[in-house]
């Protein structure tokens, strides 16, 4: 049994996107950017206690999730989400080893007729072995449903076999290549639960936006795994070295989104503000093409459409620069950040 931090944003924040339909199509309004959250706890030992919990705050528009708890002593109202002590103020939250995790799935492309369980297939063959066969709890993003379902957007939560701290999960999972936003498995990080409020239409997901899908079995269990060890040279310590663009690109197929994901996040944070993502471009472009066929089309993965918001995802994640350029053209193909 452990127990599960919630916040509930104050001053009337909003941690749900609003989207209104329009004449051409969806306006999606952002989160709001809450500072102060009051806590509250639930105590859970499963994913159906966890599945039950999201289920009922997920009409709460306030309400969101983190991995960390309260320390001891904090208070319970108007605390802000920091982990780390500021001069004379005691950060509110600390880590804790949790039997839960979130993975984040974005624009994963797949063929557009599929059905709602179809989806989650193809969703769960892109993560490692150990989650493929194991229940989980999911929730379909704002977006999903709005557009033709060629890109699946979706949050699972699973339950493991053991509680793991956020920085040896975080490890783990990009050492092995999961396909995560490795920026949750951060104590304080927000998991949003909301679902989204819709002004002027229906949900096209009532429903069915969320719920849990079983499999052969109840947990995940982990692979073995411990942080590289450093090696001793004449020189000193060397940390084995970690993967470079050109190792990334060569990982490109059978398996693509996750390969993807990562080839554009190595060449950005290699090259920082200097990054050319013209150049990124046309490399992930040119190893998609030479690489071995997957189980989707390859023009999925070769569509600007898909490797502009590859693209734009690196970029806000891995370097400092800003695009403020206009569309750009190289050949034939128009190329918009």
């Amino acid at each position: 049994m452990s127990d599960l931090t919630i916040l509930m944003a104050q001053d009337g924040k909003v941690l749900a996107k609003t989207i209104l339909p329009t004449a051409t199509g969806w306006q999606k309004d952002a989160y709001d950017r809450a500072y102060t959250f009051d806590i509250e706890t639930a105590p859970i030992a499963s994913l159906d206690g966890l599945s039950a919990v999201l289920t009922m705050i997920e009409d709460i528009p306030s309400a969101c999730v983190i991995r960390g708890r309260r320390r001891p002593g904090a208070p319970l109202e108007g605390i802000q989400r920091r982990l780390h002590d500021q001069p004379g103020e005691r950060a509110a939250f600390e880590e804790q080893a949790s039997q839960w995790l979130m993975i984040d799935i974005d624009d994963l492309p797949a063929y557009p007729l599929l059905t709602n369980g179809e989806r989650l297939e193809h969703i769960t063959s892109q993560l490692p072995a150990c989650f493929q066969d194991a229940d989980f709890h999911y929730q379909w993003s704002s977006s999903a449903g709005l557009d033709d379902w060629s890109l699946l957007r979706a949050h699972l939560f699973f339950w493991l076999d053991r509680p793991i701290r956020c920085n040896d999960l975080r490890q783990q999972a990009d050492d092995e290549g999961w396909a995560a936003d490795l920026s949750l498995f951060n104590p304080v990080q927000i998991h949003y639960t909301a679902a989204p409020i819709f002004e002027g239409a229906e949900d096209p997901l009532k429903g069915c936006r969320s719920g849990i899908v079983r499999k052969a079995r109840r947990e995940v269990t982990l692979p073995a795994w411990s942080p590289p060890k450093p090696v001793w040279t004449p020189e000193g310590r060397v940390y084995p070295a970690a993967a470079t663009f050109e190792d990334r690109l060569a990982a490109i197929g059978p398996d693509y989104h996750l390969p993807i994901l990562k080839a554009a996040a190595s060449y950005v944070a290699t090259h920082g503000p200097s990054a050319d993502i013209y150049d990124l471009r046309d490399r992930l472009k040119d190893a998609i093409s030479a690489a071995p066929p997957g189980r989707n089309a390859k023009r999925d993965y070769l569509a600007d459409r898909y490797l502009d918001r590859v693209i734009q995802g690196a970029v806000r994640k891995f370097s400092t620069a800003r695009i403020d350029s206009p569309t750009r053209t190289r050949g034939t193909a128009k190329f918009g950040l």
